[in-house]
């Protein structure tokens, strides 16, 4: 039998709360975002958060990833918390993806996807 959720994570899109999703372990969420949104996760547990853009991983909290032509800029990230504003300097040619794992601080084979577009 598989342990308990050890979190739940919410998501605000341009600080208004997106209904019906809740990210828990094991599960993967997609989130779609104009470019110019800012955009929080907030875990119910504490969790490590990685940044994943075109294969790689952000190593550092409170970076700015240039990325397809896309800008995010992480401006909190706690255990519980992570927030960014996202923006570009012209259109985008094509939806851009980030990946953003939350690994359990209590039980790291704990670890929920969010994919944001």
């Amino acid at each position: 039998m598989p342990p308990p959720p050890a979190f739940d994570i919410g998501v605000l899109v341009a600080g208004q709360p997106l209904a019906g999703v809740g990210v828990l372990p094991g599960y993967q969420q997609t989130i779609y975002l104009a470019v110019g949104q800012t955009f929080e996760l907030d875990s119910t547990g504490p969790v490590a958060w990685t940044v994943v853009v075109g294969g790689a991983s952000v190593p550092e909290s409170g970076a700015t990833i240039d990325y397809g032509g896309a800008t995010i800029q992480e401006v909190l990230t706690t255990t519980t918390h992570f927030a960014a504003n996202t923006w570009a300097f012209a259109p985008l040619i094509a939806p851009v993806q980030v990946t953003l794992y939350a690994t359990s601080l209590l039980d790291a084979s704990q670890v929920a996807t969010i994919n944001l577009i």
